[in-house]
């Protein structure tokens, strides 16, 4: 579940943002300013599943374009990406 929270009230309550939202629920928090979001507090396992997704991707864009040595490999990572 992404909850959403003013900046002023995610600094008041950012320990228990983290503790609560973050860590036992697993949340996203959107912070916003004005009514814009700003940024997002997302747990840990969100990021390292991200960055573990993207390497992966990586390791797929390399096997190819070595597969592919006639493409250039701009044209394989945007097809990949």
């Amino acid at each position: 579940m992404n909850k959403t929270l003013g900046a002023m009230k995610a600094r008041d309550r950012f320990g228990e943002v983290l503790n609560n939202e973050i860590h036992d629920h697993g949340d996203m928090v959107t912070i916003e300013r004005r009514g814009k979001p700003m940024a997002v507090l997302v747990p840990i396992q969100y990021l390292e599943a991200r960055q573990q997704a993207v390497q992966q991707i990586k390791a797929i864009a390399e096997a190819t374009s070595k597969r592919n040595k006639d493409i250039p490999s701009e044209v394989i990572e945007d097809e990949v990406l």
